[in-house]
């Protein structure tokens, strides 16, 4: 299968589980298009998901925890910031970045943020062991 019919099955692929999920449903020309491109830069991956769902409703909440709420638009801001903090830094795509936090906002928004920096976020282990041969 040529690279374009490729391109065009996996987009037709993600539409439908899109679809059928109810993230695609009827929203206004200027909100399509927008998720529209943030699929085609981001794909399903975390960083293309966030965007999609900010830019259908940006003013619900996205993450409750103990300092409080976020919406789904200051979540976006936030998680921009610290893609370009990561890029500033030196932080290249395709570079692992590992996050190492509690359950909190810090954790999905450090996912997502490494997510859009197109970097790969390797999953923590939740029982870290001293690896042979560590003084303890």
């Amino acid at each position: 299968m040529g690279k374009i019919a490729s391109r065009v099955k996996d987009a037709g692929t993600s539409l439908k589980i899109l679809t059928e999920s109810g993230i695609v449903r009827p929203y206004s020309p200027l909100v399509l298009g927008g998720m529209a491109n943030a699929l085609r830069q981001w794909s399903t991956t975390p960083a293309g998901g966030f965007k999609t769902i900010a830019l259908r409703m940006p003013d619900q909440t996205a993450i409750i925890d103990e300092r409080g709420s976020l919406t789904f638009a200051e979540s976006q801001e936030r998680t921009n910031a610290l893609a370009h903090g990561l890029a500033a830094r030196g932080v290249k795509p395709g570079d692992g970045v590992a996050v190492m936090c509690r359950n909190h906002r810090g954790f999905i928004e450090a996912s997502v943020a490494i997510s859009k920096a197109r970097c790969r976020r390797p999953l923590p282990q939740h029982r870290l062991r001293r690896p042979a041969g560590w003084p303890r």
